[in-house]
């Protein structure tokens, strides 16, 4: 799900409603399905209007005239706009039959991450005839974003937990991500007993879910052993669009794997915390 604010002024060349927040725009993409889904939310006086325009989805910023993705069809988007107040515009899209290809839509699952999508709305406004306004693509847009994502960006936590019956947690788990320099820092600390106990071989990111096969190791967290007994490790990494959409849909755990259990001693699965 993507939420963002409808604002006028935004595109180059400006045009369309002027200044202030008209209203939210929410959007939710089904990839399995190929479906999307729009909704509206206005404080725009449609006594003003005279027709509005479909609602699209566009790669890019708000301040770019970006690539048009596909538009979105919903009712009344003739006359006088609808869905003022708290009852919503409802677009949808069935987007099976356009040309994406896999390498479209990993650029558009990441663009999506990195608040690099957003929706338009066009109008015709005021007046007949040569007095009408004609803004039909770019009256108003909404940079989207995760619902949920503060800023440029990510921060997920992780528990780790045993692998006894009945798992006891040991330590806990942080990644941060920053969407501008594609850093990606991750910090993993168990507890002083299993420092103790335990002989540690190594520490590693890995794709999948810790319910599952072991997945594919990724990345090499490094030891801090400056107290004898390391107790932590921690990374500094510059990763790929799908490491992070990855990591947005809880596909990646730390494995903690010691000289006893090799395979894995501890374990814990990264999500976004949408808290940050």
């Amino acid at each position: 799900m993507l939420a963002g604010q409808l604002t006028g002024s935004q595109c180059v060349p400006k045009c369309g409603l002027q200044g202030g927040v008209w209203g939210e725009a929410g959007v939710r993409i089904d990839w399995e399905q190929r479906e999307a889904e729009v909704h509206l939310v206005h404080g725009i006086d449609s006594t003003d209007l005279l027709v509005t325009y479909q609602p699209s989805l566009y790669i890019g910023q708000p301040s770019m005239n970006g690539e048009k993705l596909w538009e979105f069809t919903t009712t009344g988007t003739t006359g006088a706009l609808q869905g003022s107040g708290v009852s919503p515009v409802v677009g949808t899209a069935d987007f099976s039959e356009l040309d994406i290809d896999e390498e479209k839509e990993q650029r558009i699952r990441f663009a999506l991450l990195g608040g690099g999508l957003y929706v338009s709305l066009g109008v015709v406004a005021g007046g007949v005839g040569n007095e009408q306004e004609v803004y039909a693509d770019c009256a108003i847009r909404a940079q989207l974003h995760p619902a949920g994502l503060l800023g440029d960006k990510g921060h997920f936590e992780a528990t780790l937990t045993d692998a006894a019956a009945v798992p006891e947690v040991r330590g806990r788990g942080k990644a941060d991500y920053d969407f501008s320099s594609g850093e990606l820092k991750v910090e993993v600390k168990w507890d002083d007993a299993f420092a103790e106990d335990e002989s540690l071989l190594d520490v590693h990111l890995q794709f999948g879910h810790t319910n599952e096969e072991p997945g594919l190791e990724v990345f090499d967290l490094t030891l801090d052993d400056s107290s004898g007994r390391p107790k932590k490790a921690k990374a500094k990494l510059f990763v790929n669009r799908y490491t992070v959409e990855q990591l947005y849909y809880a596909a990646v755990y730390v494995n903690v794997s010691t000289e006893a259990s090799p395979n894995g001693a501890l374990f814990g699965q990264f999500y976004w915390d949408r808290k940050y």
